[in-house]
């Protein structure tokens, strides 16, 4: 008849239990992700919206007004760098006279469309207008609607 012997295995820390609970509170903290993220002498503010993967950011054009903007990043890291780019290409543009951003041939159009429409209806409108309108929806959005324009 065979005996089995059972044994155990202890595991002994040589850290102090103090040591290992403060081990596991830093390693919760360091993937913990920030809410807010202050940049740039909080000239850059880079966040998540509670229902959004992605961070979102904000900063202060040269003329003091604030811009909103997605960074399309979902890792921090990213997020961040994405947001000063953002930043720095906007003053840059700012510098050169340009705008912020540039827009494209059809968000332009869209906006004067809706103004044409708008004079249409109210009966101010010229005749033309209504030409005017049709051109623009036919032929220049097509053709001309995702390229950028410069003011």
């Amino acid at each position: 008849m065979a005996h089995h012997q059972r044994t155990q295995t202890v595991e002994v820390h040589s850290h102090p239990a103090p040591l290992n609970r403060n081990r596991r509170i830093l390693a919760s903290l360091a993937t913990a992700q920030p809410t807010i993220v202050y940049l740039r002498d909080g000239e850059v503010v880079v966040y998540r919206r509670t229902r959004s993967l992605l961070y979102q950011c904000r900063y202060k054009l040269s003329n003091g007004e604030w811009h909103r903007q997605t960074t399309g990043k979902a890792s921090i890291e990213h997020a961040v760098t994405a947001a000063c780019d953002l930043y720095d290409e906007a003053r840059y543009r700012q510098r050169l006279g340009l705008a912020h951003q540039a827009h494209t041939f059809a968000q332009i159009a869209h906006q004067v469309l809706a103004e044409l429409r708008q004079q249409i209806d109210a009966g101010s409108g010229k005749t033309a207008y209504h030409s005017y309108v049709s051109c623009i929806e036919r032929y220049f959005v097509p053709y001309f609607g995702d390229k950028r324009l410069e003011p």
